[in-house]
């Protein structure tokens, strides 16, 4: 089954729908709630729960796995293990690589000028 990640926005989030779904969903969906403090489930949730700063409350069952800052069970937390595939991360872009290039190469430039200016004002006084 391919992995699907759910970025969800917001620091509040309460769960009012139902949803069925099987082992694949339970296994292979990463909620994703990087801004959340709170979150309430009061419905059966299906996918693993990142939440790593949320206090995370629920009242159904929860199928999948859970990383929260803390957590109060009122309901059932069946932890299936994630076994999806999540992207590699810190892996700059060619266009990112371009750009420092650019930048250093015009530095390097810049610094180059300024010698061959103290140079030459050196050589003026000099002669004078």
């Amino acid at each position: 089954a391919a992995t699907a990640i759910v970025n969800v926005s917001g620091v509040n989030f309460k769960d009012m729908a139902n949803f069925n779904a099987g082992a694949d969903v339970n296994q292979h969906v990463l909620w994703n709630f990087a801004d959340a403090s709170r979150l309430d489930f009061q419905r059966f949730w299906h996918g693993s729960i990142l939440a790593p700063d949320a206090f995370v409350t629920n009242s159904t069952p929860l199928e999948g796995a859970l990383i929260a800052g803390s957590f109060k069970g009122g309901g059932e937390l069946h932890n299936f293990a994630f076994l999806g595939a999540l992207p590699a991360a810190g892996v700059p872009e060619p266009a990112t690589l371009g750009i420092l290039a650019i930048g250093l190469a015009g530095l390097v430039h810049a610094r180059a000028a300024r010698a061959r200016r103290a140079t030459a004002s050196k050589a003026l006084r000099h002669k004078a």
